[in-house]
C-alpha cells in the first residue's frame, strides 16, 4: 500500500514521519521547535489513524528512555522531550472532544459508532452500519496468530519492494486454485437489472461457500453470504441446488454429495417479467481456471409452462440462450461441460457465462446438479513466491550483524508493535490479496521501519559482493557481473509482471467510473442528475466542488447494500428534495436511461 492514496494512509504516513524526524532531532540537541513539532504530528496522526500512532508513540517513548539512560545529558534530554507532551495532549484532547460531540462518548470514534462490530477484540465481527451477526465472521485468537504468517508477513514483504508473488492463503496448501470462482442458479429480470441467485463461491485456498443473494446484496432478510452446513475443500465441490420463486418470495435449497438438503431464505424481491432463468459459471479474477460439469437442469414447476428441463443428452435444447458464451464448452456424456471465462462474476455486475431460458411464470421451481473444479497443479505461483523471502532476509541482516545498532531495533519495533495491535482487529486488509489495498494497514511501519532496515541490509551485503568481485579476474569476474545483472533483471521483471497481474482487475474495475462519464459527455448532458443504484461507486461530478444549485452534473448513489444505510433507494424522493428542475437519468446495466420527472 505504499503507493496508495486510499483513505487516511498518506496523511498518517506524513505526520508519523514528522513525528520521528522531530523526535530524533530532539534527542540530538535540536531546536526546541522540534519536540513541539513531534508532539503535534503524533497527535494529528492519532486523530487520523489511532492504532499506528499508538504503536509509534510507544516505540518513540522507549527510544527516548533508552537515550535518557545512556546519555550524560539526562537533564537536557528530559527537558527537551517533555516539550513533546503538551501539543500531543492538546491534539488527543481535540480527538476526544470530537468523539464526544459526535457520539456522546469521548472514547467512541465515529467509525465504531457507525459500525459497532468492526472493532478491536475477539468475537463476532462484521462491517456495515446494520450488523448481520448471524453471518458475521468469528474472530478468534487462533485465527489472529495464524493470519500473521499466512497473510500479513508475506503481504507486507511483497509490498515493501514488490518482489515475489502474494495471494491470500499462499502457504495454506501446495495446490494452487483460482482465486475467486462462482457457479450456480439465477433468476434475472432484464427490465429491472435485478436478480436472485443461489451460488457456490470458491476461493484461492481451495475453500468455498454457498451464498443466497440478490444483486449486490447478501444482508437483507433471508439472504446470506455464507450459508451454514457447507464448506468446500481442496478446490472442488459437487452440489445440488434448487431455486424457488413464488410470486415475490424466493427461497433456495442445496446439498453436497450424499448430504441432507439445507434451506436458505426466504427473501422478497420484485422482478418484472420476462425473466431469464438458468445456470452460470465464471472466474472473477483475471487468472485461474475452473471446469464445471452440469449434470442436468430440471424444471419442477413453471406456472406458464414456458420452461423446459434438459438432461444434456446429444446437445443443448433450442430453448436455451447464452449470455457471454464461453469459448470452451460441449455437451457430452450426459453433461454440459465448460471452462469458465475469466473476469466473470455475478454479484453487482452480470458478467458471468450464463445459460438461460425466458419465462413469464410467477411460480418457478428449478434445480441443477454440478461438479466444479478450480484447482491448478502448476507450481509456478510457489516458485514466483520465493523472492518474498529476500526482503525479510535483508530486513533481518542488520539485526544479526555485529554492527547492530539501537536504531535497528527501533525500526523493527515499529513494525512489531503495529503488528501486535492489529492482531486484535479482525479486518486489517492482508487477507484481501490485492495491492495496494492489501497492506494499507501496515503502510506506516513499512515505509518508516521496514524499508530503512532493508536499506541497511543492502548496504551490509554490498561490501562482500564488491570484495568477491574484486578477487575475481578475467572471465570469472565477467561471469560474476553477469550473474548479478541477471538476478537484478529477474527481480525487476518479477516486480513488473506481478504488479501488472495485480493491476488487471482494477483496469476494468467498474464501468461506473470508466463508462458512465464518457456516456454523459457523448450525450451532451447539462443541468442533469444521474442516479446510480445498488453501489458505493460513483464518478466525481461538479458537486461538491461547486454548490449544488450551481453544479452542472451531479452523480447520486441510491444505496449500496442495505447494511450500509447510506442513501435513500427512492430516486423520486431524492429528486423532489434536491433536484427539481433538472433532467434525471438512471445508470443501470451499462445503460443511461432518462427518467420521467414531469409529474414530480
Amino acid at each position: 500500500g505504499l503507493g496508495a492514496t486510499w483513505f487516511s494512509e498518506p496523511v498518517s504516513r506524513l505526520f508519523l514521519a514528522l513525528f520521528l524526524f522531530g523526535l530524533i532531532r530532539t534527542l540530538k540537541r535540536g531546536s526546541r521547535l522540534y519536540p513541539i513539532l513531534s508532539g503535534f504530528a503524533l497527535g494529528y496522526a492519532f486523530n487520523t489513524r489511532p492504532l499506528p500512532a499508538l504503536a509509534f508513540g510507544v516505540c518513540g517513548a522507549a527510544l527516548a528512555i533508552w537515550h535518557l539512560i545512556r546519555s550524560p545529558r539526562k537533564a537536557s534530554i528530559f527537558r527537551s522531550t517533555a516539550l513533546i507532551i503538551p501539543p500531543l495532549l492538546i491534539m488527543i484532547g481535540l480527538t476526544f472532544a470530537w468523539n464526544w460531540y459526535l457520539t456522546g462518548d469521548p472514547l467512541k470514534s465515529t467509525h465504531n459508532a457507525a459500525q459497532p462490530y468492526d472493532k478491536l477484540g475477539f468475537g463476532r465481527r462484521c462491517e456495515g452500519y446494520d450488523p448481520d451477526l448471524e453471518n458475521a465472521f468469528l474472530f478468534t485468537p487462533k485465527w489472529a496468530l495464524e493470519r500473521i504468517w499466512r497473510h500479513t508477513i508475506p503481504c507486507v514483504s511483497f509490498n515493501a519492494l514488490g518482489w515475489g508473488y502474494y495471494r491470500p492463503d499462499l502457504f495454506r496448501s501446495l495446490r494452487r486454485c483460482a482465486e475467486s470462482v462462482v457457479v450456480g442458479l439465477v433468476i434475472k429480470s432484464p427490465a429491472d437489472g435485478e436478480w436472485v441467485t443461489l451460488k457456490l463461491w470458491g476461493h484461492g485456498d481451495g475453500s468455498g461457500q454457498v451464498q443466497f443473494q440478490r444483486r449486490g446484496d447478501e444482508t437483507s432478510p433471508g439472504l446470506t453470504g455464507r450459508a451454514p452446513g457447507f464448506e468446500a475443500e481442496d478446490g472442488k465441490a459437487h452440489l445440488w441446488m434448487r431455486l424457488i420463486k413464488e410470486g415475490d418470495l424466493f427461497r433456495g435449497m442445496f446439498a453436497s454429495e450424499g448430504g441432507e438438503p439445507i434451506e436458505v431464505g426466504p427473501t422478497r424481491v420484485k422482478l418484472s417479467p420476462p425473466l431469464e432463468v438458468g445456470i452460470y459459471a465464471g472466474v472473477c479474477t483475471p487468472s485461474g481456471r475452473m471446469r464445471v460439469e452440469f449434470e442436468r437442469f430440471t424444471v419442477n414447476r413453471a406456472s406458464e409452462g414456458d420452461l423446459a428441463s434438459d438432461e444434456f443428452e446429444g446437445g443443448l435444447r433450442p430453448v436455451w440462450r447464452w449470455h457471454r458464451e464461453p469459448r470452451k464448452w460441449e455437451v457430452s456424456g450426459g453433461r454440459l461441460k465448460l471452462e469458465a471465462e475469466r473476469r466473470a462474476n455475478l454479484f453487482v455486475e452480470d458478467t458471468a457465462s450464463r445459460l438461460y431460458q425466458l419465462s413469464r411464470s410467477d411460480l418457478i421451481d428449478v434445480e441443477t446438479e454440478f461438479e466444479a473444479d478450480w484447482r491448478d497443479d502448476s507450481l509456478l505461483p510457489l516458485l514466483r513466491a520465493i523472492p518474498l523471502g529476500l526482503p525479510i532476509a535483508l530486513m533481518l541482516a542488520p539485526l544479526i550483524h555485529r554492527s547492530r545498532r539501537g536504531y535497528d531495533l527501533f525500526f523493527l519495533s515499529l513494525f512489531l508493535s503495529t503488528l501486535a495491535l492489529y492482531s486484535f482487529f479482525y479486518f486489517e486488509g492482508s487477507t484481501w490479496g490485492f495491492t495496494p489495498v492489501s497492506a494499507r494497514y501496515y503502510a506506516e511501519p513499512t515505509l518508516l521501519g521496514i524499508i530503512p532496515l532493508i536499506a541497511r541490509g543492502v548496504s551490509l551485503i554490498a561490501g562482500p559482493i564488491r570484495r568477491i568481485g574484486g578477487r575475481l579476474k578475467g572471465g570469472s569476474k565477467a561471469v560474476w557481473i553477469a550473474l548479478l545483472a541477471l538476478i537484478a533483471l529477474g527481480l525487476m521483471a518479477n516486480t513488473v509482471h506481478t504488479y501488472i497481474s495485480f493491476a488487471e482487475p482494477f483496469r476494468n474495475w467498474s464501468d461506473v467510473y470508466q463508462k458512465l462519464p464518457k456516456l454523459v459527455r457523448e450525450r451532451g448532458l447539462h443541468n442533469t442528475v444521474v442516479f446510480i443504484p445498488r453501489t458505493r461507486d460513483a464518478p466525481l461530478g461538479d458537486y461538491p466542488f461547486k454548490p449544488l444549485d450551481e453544479a452542472d452534473i451531479v452523480y447520486f448513489k441510491l444505496g449500496p447494500s442495505k447494511v450500509w444505510k447510506l442513501m435513500s433507494g427512492d430516486w423520486r424522493e431524492v429528486y423532489r428534495r434536491y433536484f427539481r428542475g433538472r433532467r434525471a437519468f438512471m445508470y443501470e446495466g451499462g445503460e443511461l436511461r432518462e427518467l420521467d420527472v414531469t409529474s414530480l
